[in-house]
């Protein structure tokens, strides 16, 4: 569950830079 979390902020992160 929280690795899901921890993914999905790293791919915002990702898309947004």
């Amino acid at each position: 569950m929280d690795n899901a979390n921890k993914k999905d902020k790293t791919i915002q992160a990702i898309r947004e830079a």
